[in-house]
């Protein structure tokens, strides 16, 4: 269905906004002859993957055509592959699973053991910690470059402080992934320390191992969660208040932290943690959660019949006109700076 422009300057009837001259190939655009009447003719560079996206017309992604001006960035965000992904398979994963994340006997003893272990790390209830959006927002994003790469080299926030625990992409295994690839931020005028999770790459077997076997199965992410846990009683061991953040499926493992500790933090393009929450969710409970009005991954998760259909905590939506891309997410806030975790209500 989708065709390529025969050249970077063919002329299609009722075409405007073109920019004069020849444009050079690689800024040809390459979208459908559908599209090609409202194209205005060279796309914008990516500053993560560097690939170049048309900022008009629907960008082609498979069978699903991201929004006007949208880009799935294969580096940075889940984007439209996982959308696909999940639409695709989705209904014969949920069969072969024997239920699509239901509540089997199995999940909900492993469950019930995981929160046992949770509660026997005695994390004190830390909700006051507050921390701008912005700036959470800045971290859910930077965590990303652990995909490939051992260290954030990204400046933090201003006031924060990027520590030394980082952690990178582990190595894809037939089960779930010791952790996540996460970092802690602090900042020493609030002493309030950051857990940032990283989301889907969809260059990562290990995430899309996650996002099948958590989202689709209701597989409990037994490892990664004690992980997140065993970092997050250092720091408030060492008197520092705690938060956690994510995007994506780091948002679910987010919020599902938030509600059973009952900490602090938000989760942005956040799939629902289902019966996998905890009983500590709830509004004005200092963790928020939001999601992006277009986004076309959670709009494919909600559509299948999984377990994840409710979240611990009110979900807030906002419209950056770029889904689930997490970028787009830190530029909404950067033009509300003064928001945080407690604010926004």
């Amino acid at each position: 269905f989708w065709l390529n422009a025969s050249s970077a300057n063919a002329s299609v009837p009722g075409e405007v906004g073109r920019l004069p001259g020849r444009i050079p190939p690689a800024m040809a655009c390459s979208t459908s002859f559908w599209f090609k009447a409202n194209c205005k003719g060279a796309k914008q560079k990516c500053p993560h993957c560097e690939d170049y996206y048309c900022s008009y017309h629907f960008q082609p992604c498979g069978s699903i055509a991201q929004l006007v001006g949208g880009h799935n960035c294969p580096k940075y965000t889940a984007g439209a592959f996982i959308s696909n992904t999940l639409t695709a398979v989705g209904e014969g994963a949920a069969v072969s699973a024997g239920g699509s994340g239901y509540m089997d006997r199995a999940q909900v003893y492993h469950m019930n053991r995981l929160v046992d272990w949770m509660n026997s790390q005695h994390i004190s209830e830390n909700r006051s910690s507050e921390a701008s959006l912005f700036d959470l927002a800045n971290m859910a994003e930077d965590v990303y470059q652990l995909h490939d790469q051992p260290k954030i080299h990204q400046s933090p926030p201003s006031g924060w402080e990027l520590t030394n625990d980082q952690w990178q992409q582990p190595c894809y295994s037939l089960s779930f992934p010791k952790r996540l690839a996460m970092a802690v931020y602090i900042n020493n005028n609030t002493r309030v320390a950051v857990l940032a999770l990283k989301g889907t790459s969809t260059g990562s077997a290990s995430d899309i191992h996650h996002d099948f076997a958590g989202l689709i199965r209701g597989e409990v992410p037994a490892s990664p969660v004690k992980e997140a846990v065993e970092v997050l009683k250092k720091y408030q061991d060492a008197g520092w208040g705690i938060m956690v953040t994510g995007h994506s499926l780091a948002g679910y493992m987010a919020e599902l932290l938030a509600s059973h500790l009952g900490i602090a933090g938000a989760a942005f393009c956040a799939p629902a943690t289902g019966w996998h929450a905890g009983q500590k969710g709830g509004d004005g409970k200092g963790f928020v959660v939001i999601n992006s009005s277009g986004d076309l991954v959670i709009g494919a998760i909600s559509s299948l019949p999984l377990m994840t259909q409710s979240h611990a905590y009110r979900v807030h939506t906002i419209s950056t006109g770029q889904g689930h891309d997490i970028g787009a997410v830190r530029k909404y806030w950067g033009e509300r700076r003064g928001t945080t975790n407690h604010n926004f209500y």
